[in-house]
């Protein structure tokens, strides 16, 4: 029997093909070939989510915006007001053009506060990533790993493999340290 192969899919099937023989005929010799790889993962959203100072960042960002999402509210009230009048047709023609420019006004004012929300929480975020890599590196390198993947790169890996607990620790220490 002869199977014809053609086309990129052909030769996709054959890079496959010529792999996976190397891998059974040097499989079971691979350890004698290269040394053992010491290999683990992090969750990196994880270890975001968990970082000491995510909380107090919250708090930073909530606290740093009331007074600008305050006046966003009563803007919001005042308009409200206003279409109240529209709809029940009491509203003068002065208050109609009011409501009209309150609304973008109120537009323009919520695209500012986003933008500036979103600003400072990425700061936030990539100071905290920072963190969260150098515990990594300091991790990866004292405990003598070869590589240490993000998990949303490992299709599997047993749990045992998980250092998001142990960057965690890491970060703790040294933010402790600095204080």
């Amino acid at each position: 029997m002869q199977i014809k192969i053609e086309g990129s899919i052909g030769i996709l099937l054959i890079i496959v093909l010529t792999a996976f023989t190397t891998w059974i005929i040097v499989g079971s010799n691979a350890s004698a070939i290269s040394p053992s790889l010491k290999i683990g993962f992090v969750d990196a959203q994880k270890a975001m989510d968990n970082h000491p100072q995510f909380k107090q960042i919250e708090i930073e960002l909530t606290e740093m915006f009331n007074a600008r999402r305050d006046a966003l509210n009563l803007l919001d009230a005042e308009i409200k007001a206003l279409e109240k009048k529209v709809a029940d047709k009491t509203a003068t023609d002065n208050e109609i053009t009011m409501l009209s420019q309150k609304k973008t006004d109120f537009r323009n004012k919520l695209d500012e506060y986003q933008a500036e929300i979103d600003k400072r929480k990425k700061e936030l975020q990539d100071k905290m990533l920072v963190d969260i890599q150098r515990a990594i590196n300091e991790v990866g390198r004292e405990q003598g790993y070869d590589m240490i993947f993000s998990r949303i790169y490992v299709a599997y890996a047993s749990p045992q493999h998980d250092l998001t607990e142990v960057v965690l620790e890491r970060i703790k220490q040294d933010l402790a340290h600095i204080k």
